[in-house]
């Protein structure tokens, strides 16, 4: 073997050694978490009778948030389909984390106006997965270190796809009636090859949720973009009261052509804007950047800024499609299924990386 080729394959050992067990974690996490809003939908969000009318936001969100009063309304997802319901998200004053925040869920027919249902989020399967997933159950340290093992993963998704192009034949051939060696060391090549490019997606982007600063300050340069636009803030004259979620959603909508207005999420500081997330045929998630999103003044209804338009520098065109790339929404379904079996990849190679290395020490 050639002294690169030799270098390379024990790049690809030392990384599989080092993280092999985490990223087997991650990636059956991952494929998973593809699927969270439909697991949520199945499993723990109550259903209605379908119904076309629609009760006051307003005093929905009252009827919720007045069960908690210890509790500030968070976040409110508003029903994309008849027989869902509205969903408040309440969480704990000055919360500095997702963990801290322990957030409560509280479910009210857009009908009726009548609350019928409520859950604790971090008490279902989804919670676990996504705290294993993201943080490794260890708070800002396991966040970092899951950044140093999706860097792990790329390299090793590089370096395999490498040595698979060293190959000089049969790159996509599987020779099924050879001893289980040959099939196993052939499987391995085909599989790493077909999930190379979701891997590397994955992995890389992964570092980005672990060291936002200096990767968003790396890409800006990368593209030559001008620093991220400042979120705006809010002046708030004596005495104001905020709108009501009513009438800053009619005032909203038209932002956004095409699209529903699926998400709002409220500020902690009377100083902060409201976020307004609208979501096109097929989007999903909660985040800001789940689709075109708005930050408004509470007391006026203006709209302050808009995200992820055509006017974005390529910079923030780049950093907004991290997250599509990481969970694999960016391009629906097809792409979402192609994601999920992608994270069943790392086990599969794990075990069969492992069998080639048992098989050449044997030797």
């Amino acid at each position: 073997m050639s002294p690169w080729k030799l270098w390379l394959r024990r790049v690809h050992l030392w990384c599989a050694v080092a993280g092999g067990l985490v990223v087997i974690a991650l990636g059956v996490s991952g494929t998973v978490l593809v699927f969270r809003e439909e697991i949520e939908r199945a499993f723990y969000d109550p259903t209605i009778a379908p119904t076309s009318s629609r009760s006051s936001i307003a005093a929905a969100a009252a009827r919720a948030t007045s069960l908690y009063t210890e509790r500030r309304l968070a976040l409110v997802v508003l029903p994309t389909r008849d027989d869902a319901p509205y969903e408040f998200v309440l969480q704990v004053r000055g919360a500095r984390t997702l963990g801290e925040a322990d957030q409560l869920s509280v479910y009210v027919d857009p009908g009726s106006g009548e609350v019928i249902g409520q859950r604790r989020r971090r008490d279902s399967i989804i919670w676990t997965l996504r705290d294993l997933h993201f943080a490794l159950f260890s708070g800002v340290t396991g966040l970092m270190a899951n950044g140093l093992f999706g860097a792990l993963l790329a390299v090793m998704s590089v370096t395999g796809l490498v040595l698979w192009l060293a190959r000089p034949s049969g790159r996509f051939t599987v020779k099924w009636r050879a001893n289980w060696k040959r099939v196993t060391w052939d499987l391995h090549q085909v599989v790493g090859a077909l999930s190379f490019l979701v891997l590397t997606l994955t992995g890389a982007t992964g570092v980005y949720y672990a060291f936002r600063a200096p990767v968003t300050t790396a890409i800006l340069a990368v593209t030559a973009s001008p620093p991220l636009p400042r979120v705006p803030t809010v002046t708030r004259a004596d005495g104001a009261v905020g709108l009501d979620l009513d009438t800053l959603i009619a005032a909203v909508a038209p932002a956004f052509p095409l699209r529903s207005i699926a998400v709002v999420r409220l500020p902690a500081s009377p100083t902060q804007p409201y976020t307004f997330t609208a979501h096109a045929p097929g989007d999903i998630g909660e985040s800001i950047e789940s689709g075109l999103s708005a930050y408004v003044d509470p007391y006026t209804g203006r709209v302050l800024q808009l995200t992820h338009t055509s006017e974005d520098s390529l910079g923030q065109r780049v950093i907004g499609a991290i997250e599509p790339l990481h969970f694999g929404t960016v391009g629906g379904l097809t792409t979402r299924i192609a994601w999920a079996l992608a994270g069943l990849a790392p086990a599969f190679l794990a075990v069969s990386g492992g069998l080639m290395w048992w098989n050449r020490r044997s030797r």
